[in-house]
């Protein structure tokens, strides 16, 4: 009879029906493509979807983190989900990447200015000291003695503070130290000097002489 149309419902090939009846986007369906029948129903998304195109899928749902991501721009995807610290170090603000992250130290060295870096409040009293490293601080606020005790340096310590004395003996040099703590003999002797040593006044009076013995 010529009616195509009806002959393919009848022999239940609906696919057949839903095209010859002008409704693509079912015949695409019932022929198994999914992704046309999406695009022919103007899902956009869901078509992109089914293709593979995550990318452009998430664009489409509004998702625009995640199309970042997808398309390989982690910089914009940090920034798009509020990461603001990383979205800094991917576009190569490594300045503003530390002050994000609270290390305003290094962030004062970032951006050139060395001085600040060297006498912030923070560098000595929060970063040098709470690491530990105690040596580094003194230096930094100007106190080279005790910097000098911190790393093992006694003897340089011992200078810095006045004590000249102990700087000689911690310098190995025990005639000055004998010298310095007022022992004349003793730093006669060591300087090789035996006949003054036999002869000084301290050698004398405190240690040869005894007190005489009564004679009764």
């Amino acid at each position: 009879t010529g009616n195509e149309t009806l002959w393919h419902r009848e022999t239940v090939n609906e696919a057949l029906w839903h095209r010859e009846t002008g409704n693509e986007a079912l015949w695409h369906r019932e022929t198994g493509n999914e992704a046309l029948w999406h695009r022919e129903t103007g899902n956009e998304a869901l078509w992109h979807r089914e293709t593979g195109n995550e990318a452009l899928w998430y664009r489409k749902t509004g998702n625009e983190a995640l199309w970042y991501r997808e398309t390989g721009n982690e910089a914009l995807w940090y920034r798009e989900t509020g990461n603001e610290a990383l979205w800094h170090r991917e576009t190569g603000n490594e300045a503003l990447w530390h002050r994000e992250i609270g290390n305003e130290a290094l962030w004062h060295r970032e951006i050139g200015n060395e001085a600040l870096w060297h006498n912030s409040h923070y560098l000595q009293q929060n970063h040098y000291r709470e690491m530990g490293n105690e040596a580094l601080w003194y230096r930094e606020r100007g106190n080279e003695a005790l910097w000098h005790r911190e790393t093992g340096n006694e003897a340089l310590w011992h200078r810095e503070t006045g004590n000249e004395a102990l700087w000689h003996r911690e310098t190995g040099n025990e005639a000055l130290w004998h010298r310095e703590t007022g022992n004349e003999a003793l730093w006669h002797r060591e300087i090789g000097n035996e006949a003054l040593w036999h002869n000084s006044h301290y050698l004398q009076q405190n240690h040869y002489r005894c007190p005489l013995l009564p004679t009764g």
